[in-house]
């Protein structure tokens, strides 16, 4: 400040606190790792998806055929070290772009107790609960939320070599508007887990979910990535605070359900059935095990590269009143017509037909809602003989009962 003679006489000193600013350009930094993780990883995913589709098929045609003991056992135990596989893949497909999860209402509890235990299982380490009794339901993807808790649950195990306790406790929380950086105004469910670990020192807390970022010697990096890409895909948040030599302690949220609780039998689906089905796929390994696990369940089979070629076939049977019992369609062909504009020409045909999209892209969004783009079902690769003959039951018996055909089903 200067007098009017211009000799400085004083000075004003403005503070500004920009800790909430920083935070906020952490997580949209954050953010933006993940999208760019996650074109690659939803790529990676899809290809590994395929490979394995036809691996995974085969050996569950081996295991339905096999009449001998020991092989059946070998057989069963390839096809556990697959189900890993896949689930391997499914982290991956958490990054990718059309990675939504499949929500639908459930309480967290005891789902969060049950994966607890499970994963804590023969170790030195125990687990407390205080669990809020009337606990509100979330819209979840129950396998991804598992998969949250589970790698939360890990660490924490990883943090207490020598043993020790882990606290887990929920309650639901009303959300104002901006009480969360991350967070809209609304009703949610706060999942709390502490740890009474080495803790994590304030270097490194930053960083925890960047993709590929670990400590560990043998880690790979995508395990708490992993978490914080599911919470923000479910719509909630993930937080954590920790101390050295005191402990960890996370804390996700997720909104609550706007509806209620159904709970679905679970039923052992046997199916046989017959007629032709028509396959497009741009894999000739897909084409040939699906072809085989078709032509097992009684079906006769027709194989094709894109969508064109399908869908002109399928017209040319048409117009010979040859019918068709059902056609699956690969989401993505290289240089090739795909199953989204393939479905919409079969549809001008023929509206009530069953046709079915299948991919590697297990979570896009075309999988996640088929009938919105015009197919029947999706089913997911790789997937086991029971995934298919439940979609069949479904839609080509209740389609042939309605159309009067004989087609027999068990």
């Amino acid at each position: 400040i200067k007098d009017r003679n211009y000799v400085i006489i004083g000075a004003v000193l403005v503070f500004r606190d920009i800790t909430e600013k920083n935070k906020l350009l952490e997580i949209s930094q954050r953010n933006q790792k993940l999208e760019s993780l996650g074109i690659l990883a939803g790529g990676i995913a899809h290809d590994f998806n395929n490979l394995m589709g036809g691996i995974f098929g085969n050996i569950d045609l081996a295991l339905h055929e096999s009449k001998e003991c020991k092989v059946t056992q070998f057989l069963s135990l390839a096809m556990n070290t697959i189900d890993r596989a896949r689930g391997l893949t499914q982290q991956l497909l958490t990054f990718a772009k059309g990675g939504a999860p499949v929500q639908k209402p459930a309480y967290l509890f005891p789902l969060i107790q049950e994966i607890a235990q499970f994963t804590l299982s023969g170790s030195s380490v125990s687990c407390q609960y205080d669990i809020a009794p009337d606990l509100w339901p979330c819209s979840i993807d129950k396998d991804q939320i598992g998969q949250v808790v589970s790698n939360i649950i890990i660490n924490a195990q990883q943090a207490m070599p020598s043993g020790g306790g882990i606290e887990i406790t929920a309650a639901n929380v009303s959300m104002g508007e901006k009480e969360h950086e991350s967070l809209q105004k609304g009703e949610y469910v706060k999942v709390t887990i502490r740890d009474h670990g080495v803790g994590i020192s304030k270097k490194i807390l930053p960083h925890i979910f960047d993709p590929f970022f670990t400590t560990k010697m043998m880690g790979h990096g995508l395990g708490l990535s992993t978490c914080h890409s599911i919470i923000n895909r479910h719509g909630g948040a993930i937080d954590v605070e920790s101390k050295m030599d005191e402990g960890s302690t996370f804390c996700f949220y997720l909104p609550a359900a706007s509806k209620p609780v159904v709970s679905k039998p679970v039923s052992d689906v046997r199916h046989m059935g017959s007629g032709r089905i028509i396959i497009m796929d741009d894999e000739e390994i897909i084409r040939g095990t699906l072809r085989n696990m078709l032509e097992s369940l009684g079906y006769s089979v027709i194989c094709t590269n894109n969508g064109w070629e399908a869908v002109e076939f399928y017209a040319k049977e048409t117009k010979s009143n040859r019918q068709i019992a059902a056609v699956f369609f690969d989401l993505t062909v290289r240089n090739g017509m795909d199953g989204k504009v393939a479905v919409k020409e079969i549809r001008k045909l023929n509206s009530k037909i069953p046709v079915f999209v299948a991919s590697g892209y297990a979570n896009d969004p075309v999988m996640k809602n088929p009938v919105e783009y015009g197919f029947s079902a999706s089913i997911g690769k790789p997937f086991r003989m029971m995934e298919l003959a439940e979609i069949l039951e479904k839609h080509v018996k209740e389609n042939s009962e309605k159309s009067g055909t004989n087609r027999n089903g068990i």
